[in-house]
């Protein structure tokens, strides 16, 4: 299994757009996140992730696909190389995806599944423009970017996000079966060995916040994304399942800048109670998982 405070000692390669290779100075995480709009709504994940890990002294490199800003900085960006995918076992078969984890030196890598509804059984009808994925199909599709992210020397990570604000009822289930395959993924062997897979159920996480905060008026910045307070509680989930650091003694309180926030705007700030509460559920997620 790979350690949580890995630091690289030699340099290492980025596909930029074009293909051309980059070398990166040695960081202690690389999170290659790989999804669009989940990731880059509202300011983004991926600005309170390093906030998060720079707060207690962690040197964090979140890679994204995710729109340039030409006043946040949110990442590197590799947008010359493709969509990613709506559905997990396209964003799976993709070649240059592959490509790019074998090539980036990265820690982790966190699949988002864009469409979450594909997931869902058949019965409960067509999602977005077609029919769901069965559920062998995806994991035939994961199990060969598992290889991938093993071989490269990182570790998969499975986000379990919540669905568009009017299908709440759909979390819990996609969630289940995000945890489901995660764990027939653990049962592949790689070159002899079980790997582990992190699955970090922030849609889980935001119906408890939704109850807490007054309802997806208070959550959702339209149907499908979360506001930045949101975005900030998934920062802090994912934070948390990655380092196993307490977040709670974590004084990280920013929220991600919007994208079209002027240049030197301020920075805001999540309210204390709301941080503190935030903080306090994600750790009993951490500390209740098996």
């Amino acid at each position: 299994m790979r350690g949580v405070t890995v630091t690289f000692t030699a340099l290492t390669l980025v596909l930029a757009p074009g293909g051309a290779a980059i070398a990166q100075a040695p960081v202690a995480y690389r999170v290659l996140f790989l999804g669009n709009s989940v990731f880059g709504a509202s300011g983004g994940i991926l600005q309170p992730f390093e906030g998060f890990c720079a707060a207690v002294g962690l040197d964090c490199e979140a890679v994204s696909q995710n729109g340039a800003s030409p006043t946040v900085d949110h990442g590197i960006e590799f947008l010359g190389l493709g969509r990613v995918p709506l559905r997990l076992p396209d964003m799976a078969r993709t070649a240059w995806i592959h490509s790019l984890i074998e090539s980036g030196g990265f820690d982790y890598v966190i699949l988002d599944e864009r469409r979450p509804g594909y997931l869902l059984p058949d019965w409960v009808g067509a999602f977005g423009g077609g029919p769901q994925d069965p559920y062998e199909v995806t994991l035939a599709a994961l199990t060969e970017i598992h290889r991938t992210i093993v071989e490269s020397g990182a570790q998969m990570v499975l986000l379990a996000k919540s669905p568009p604000r009017n299908f709440l009822n759909w979390a819990q289930p996609m969630t289940q079966i995000v945890k489901r395959l995660g764990a027939d993924l653990e049962r592949v062997e790689i070159k002899g060995e079980r790997h582990p897979v992190l699955v970090v159920p922030a849609g889980s996480l935001w119906l408890d916040a939704l109850n807490q905060f007054g309802g997806v008026e208070a959550w959702y910045s339209d149907r499908f994304h979360g506001n930045q307070l949101a975005q900030y509680a998934s920062a802090c989930m994912i934070f948390t399942y990655l380092t196993g650091r307490d977040p709670r003694q974590n004084p990280f309180r920013d929220l991600g800048r919007l994208w079209e926030s002027p240049e030197n705007s301020p920075t805001e700030q999540v309210a204390e109670e709301a941080a503190v509460w935030i903080k306090n559920q994600v750790w009993l997620y951490y500390t209740t998982r098996h």
